[in-house]
């Protein structure tokens, strides 16, 4: 009966362990699917904005092309602001991903003409908004180059946000337009920005 007993409490502790090491493992993010409202009356006045919960994305149209704002929702402070002044891009279309209980959103900005010219990258964790940087790189298409945040993977694996690619070229505009095959390169998405492991 002790031995039993002695059997029992090892299951037991076992699955205790086995069901930690699980609350460890990687979980994928999912495109969070958000309706724009394009706002032309008040303030701000044309722009497109997208409820995330905690937060408002405004991204901006007409005059303000080229814009895009995260609001606070509860003290109504712009967190983050950006304007694109310098390049001859034509429109920023952002994409929305986000983990289970959305207390994680990732914001890929793709930055555009005819074709995608590359991400800027906004990542909203513990309660903090984060610029994490500007992604150099686009997928190779048929015909032209298109955003990442249509091809990517986004995973969390503890602490650590991944974002990765199957069955596409990726093309670096950073490094002449070299092309890379999607399963060769991975990106850690964290405070520190965005680091290329390839």
């Amino acid at each position: 009966m002790l031995k039993i007993l002695k059997y029992v409490c090892l299951f037991f502790s076992v699955f205790i362990i086995v069901i930690n090491t699980n609350s460890g493992q990687e979980s994928t993010f999912v495109p969070l699917l958000v309706d724009p409202e394009l706002v032309e009356q008040g303030e701000p006045k044309n722009y497109y904005k997208y409820d995330l919960g905690d937060y408002i994305f405004w991204n901006g149209r007409y005059e303000n092309n080229l814009h895009f704002k995260i609001q606070d929702k509860l003290s109504g402070n712009i967190v983050y602001n950006y304007a694109d002044t310098i390049s001859d891009a034509m429109i920023l279309i952002p994409k929305f991903f986000s983990n289970v209980d959305r207390s994680i959103i990732l914001i890929m900005v793709e930055v555009a003409v005819e074709y995608s010219w590359g991400q800027q990258v906004v990542l909203i964790k513990d309660q903090t908004v984060n610029y994490l940087g500007y992604m150099n790189y686009a997928v190779l298409g048929k015909e032209l180059e298109e955003s990442i945040s249509d091809y990517c993977i986004v995973t969390m694996n503890r602490d650590k946000i991944w974002l990765t690619f199957k069955d596409v070229k990726v093309v670096d505009y950073s490094d002449d337009d070299k092309i890379i095959d999607g399963e060769d390169i991975k990106f850690e998405l964290g405070m520190n920005g965005i680091i290329c492991l390839n």
